[in-house]
């Protein structure tokens, strides 16, 4: 495939993404992945395919909620946008003798070739051979917790330094766990009442005990399309933004613009750690007028404040 060509369908698809029309995306991904020769890609397409579908469906039958409908078709554009970034990046791409580009599948991997049956065997009777003589000279069995001293000293060493910074609660449980795994079961014991010592020399206050432990933002992202535009004014700019949590909870997020502009104060729920999409639109623009390295940003509020990269775009409006 001329990888000239293979770049514009991957642009035009981009543009179907930002436009949020998915199924003509999709169907434009299929025949990209047809024409590669990749079924493993155009598998996971038909997947998407079906999702889409299903939601139209329970758009008409059953769902009324406007959020819960956006939110999932947000999923779908954001797995789009995951498989073309896979595309672009090379996941998705080996070097052919005329050293243009094909999509390659992440799934595809090298035969591996089978071992003969003689040395699988030989290789099985040594390790049957291993294990007894382990058992019979150290008198034991190898997986007993008298062999994992590292992992004894690995749960004393957490519990002391959970212990230091005030979260004796986890100390506690780190300790019970080294009992099951430590020989020494009362210098384990002794750890425990030192823990609890200090539980009630420094009591948590209440505003500490009442706090919720919400989710931890980790990472954001947040893309703008069409992010080159020429033509009749105005127009509409979609952004399409990633945010991953470690955790169950609520995070409060707004959207900030290069005209100083603030979107307001929204809230996305995670019901366990995992990314979750989120959208917002810029119609801007007058016959004429240029509009040059203008942005947007996506700003995490709470549990923990972090900012996306600038999601730029240019505008010529004739």
């Amino acid at each position: 495939m001329d990888i000239n060509h293979f770049k514009a369908q991957i642009e035009s698809i981009r543009g179907l993404i930002a436009e949020s029309r998915i199924p003509e995306a999709i169907q434009s991904f299929i025949a990209l992945a047809k024409t590669a020769g990749k079924p493993e890609l155009r598998d996971e397409l038909i997947s998407i395919s079906a999702q889409q579908r299903k939601l139209e469906t329970d758009t008409r039958k059953y769902i009324s909620d406007a959020s819960e409908i956006e939110m999932r078709q947000n999923r779908l554009l954001g797995h789009l946008l995951d498989l073309l970034s896979d595309v672009e990046s090379g996941q998705w791409v080996e070097e052919d003798s005329d050293t243009h580009s094909t999509p390659r599948s992440r799934a595809e991997k090298p035969q591996k070739k089978a071992f003969p049956i003689s040395l699988v065997l030989l290789l099985a009777a040594l390790a049957i051979a291993t294990a007894f003589l382990l058992y019979h000279f150290s008198g034991r069995k190898p997986n007993t917790p008298a062999n994992k001293p590292d992992a004894c000293l690995a749960l004393k060493r957490e519990a002391s330094e959970r212990n230091r910074l005030g979260d004796y609660d986890a100390a506690l449980k780190l300790l019970n766990k080294a009992l099951e795994s430590c020989d020494d079961k009362q210098e384990v014991e002794d750890l425990i009442s030192r823990v609890k010592q200090r539980m009630e020399e420094h009591p948590a206050r209440p505003d500490e005990q009442q706090q919720p432990h919400g989710p931890r933002v980790t990472a954001i992202r947040l893309q703008a399309g069409p992010a080159d535009f020429s033509g009749d004014c105005p127009q509409e700019i979609v952004f399409l933004g990633r945010i991953t949590a470690d955790g169950p909870g609520t995070v409060s997020y707004r959207f900030m613009r290069s005209d100083g502009a603030q979107g307001p104060i929204q809230q996305l729920t995670f019901k366990g750690a995992g990314t979750e999409p989120v959208r917002t639109t810029w119609r801007l623009g007058a016959s004429g007028k240029v509009y040059n390295r203008y942005w947007q940003v996506l700003k995490v509020l709470e549990p923990n404040e972090m900012e996306s990269n600038k999601a730029y775009f240019n505008l010529k409006c004739r």
